[in-house]
């Protein structure tokens, strides 16, 4: 019953923002916002009554010190903000630990060949099936812009699927293909299965026009060539190059990609797009409230209530108000050093497990955390629900 819970979290997010209950932190509550506590209470039942042996992880402590220091910075902000004000940031912060608790509870249970078989083909059945709904999403429904007034942002001929979102799910779409990309290097079951879903992911990674999502596929393919095949690293290449030219407008993202990338560096005043202008304004916020704050940050998730205290937001109801666009930058703000220091051991101590085993499938492992990390840089993807599902349960997976 718990497989089939686990199996059951991951489906769960497929429905993405479609579904969304009129209570909880934010815009409501998502399905596994609520399916989450159910099978925690569950497995923490089962381990205190039956087995009470707990798995043994290599994130779990450097885990632990941050949800110290969240619980501590968040304690903190009672300075400067009053205790409804914080509540908020304490909803986001229990929502982190449920979606956490999926990283132990994978370890303590997926641990046979036939369950982490069956964990990965759910896995990438979701996506897959994530991307057919984004493509029937990107005929039928292209301009977002009637959903601006809901505080989505109006996106227009791009790929959002159910999430909403083309970074997003753009970032889940690029973590799930290195996944099938570790296993197409390393076994020889379901090949015809895996080369149908890595050909459609790549799809639906190419109509989200998400320039970090680019980025991060980018990053990926070229951990699992210099690891495993560089035969395998040209193909794919030549295969992009090949792809690119029939679309004018992933053209031009990524030469806007290149031209500010050159804004940013060379610290230009005006960015070629207004994407890149607002990201850049939201990476300058985040780093004038760790300045004002600069020890324990702002507390968990008050980046709403603090940015528009502090008035460097205009609209406190826009989605992008609740974060930075970038996760590191995010816990830098709200947790201060110490914070980021400790997820930052989190996602080194991963690398390093899967690294241990990049003869095996789980380079696609390695290389699905590296692209989520060089993702993160540009968006706050590490911190999205839909997200930390894949990644929690494909990094909890035990390490053989």
């Amino acid at each position: 019953m718990l497989k089939f819970g686990l199996a059951l979290s991951i489906l769960l997010t497929i429905p993405g923002e479609l579904i969304r209950l009129p209570f909880g932190p934010g815009e409501g509550l998502l399905l596994n916002d609520v399916f989450l506590p159910l099978l925690i209470i569950f497995w923490l039942m089962r381990k205190l009554l039956v087995d009470r042996k707990f798995p043994k992880t290599p994130a779990g402590l450097p885990l632990a010190i941050f949800i110290a220091v969240a619980i501590a910075s968040l304690v903190a902000s009672l300075r400067f903000l009053g205790p409804q004000e914080a509540l908020p940031g304490l909803l986001y912060l229990i929502r982190f630990i449920e979606y956490a608790f999926l990283y132990f509870i994978t370890a303590d249970l997926i641990k046979k060949e036939k369950d982490i078989h069956r964990i990965l083909a759910v896995m990438i059945g979701s996506a897959v099936l994530i991307a057919i709904a984004g493509f029937i999403q990107f005929k039928l429904y292209p301009d977002f812009r009637p959903m601006e007034d809901l505080g989505w942002d109006p996106h227009v001929g791009r790929l959002l699927s159910t999430w909403f979102d083309p970074n997003f799910v753009g970032g889940m779409f690029t973590f799930v293909s290195c996944l099938v990309m570790g296993l197409l290097l390393t076994t020889k079951k379901y090949r015809p299965q895996l080369v149908m879903a890595l050909g459609l992911l790549v799809i639906a990674i190419f109509l989200t026009y998400s320039r970090s999502s680019y980025l991060a596929l980018a990053a990926g393919i070229l951990v699992i060539g210099i690891l495993k095949s560089r035969k395998a690293l040209l193909g794919i290449i030549i295969a992009i190059i090949i792809l690119v030219p029939f679309s004018e407008r992933a053209q031009t993202r990524i030469i806007d990609t290149y031209h500010s990338a050159k804004a940013i560096i060379t610290d230009t005043a005006e960015t070629p797009d207004i994407t890149s202008q607002h990201r850049l304004n939201s990476w300058k916020r985040a780093i004038t409230m760790t300045k004002n704050h600069p020890i324990i940050g702002i507390g968990y998730n008050n980046f709403k209530i603090v940015q528009s205290k502090e008035g460097l937001i205009m609209d406190p109801n826009s989605h992008a108000a609740t974060g930075s666009d970038s996760t590191l930058l995010n816990f830098l703000a709200t947790t201060g050093p110490l914070g980021l220091l400790a997820m930052l051991f989190v996602y080194i101590n991963l690398l390093k497990a899967s690294y241990k085993n990049r003869k095996t499938w789980q380079v696609g492992t390695l290389a699905g955390t590296i692209a989520l990390l060089v993702h993160a840089i540009f968006v706050n993807s590490l911190l999205f629900p839909g997200i930390l599902v894949y990644f929690w349960i494909l990094n909890g997976i035990k390490k053989t």
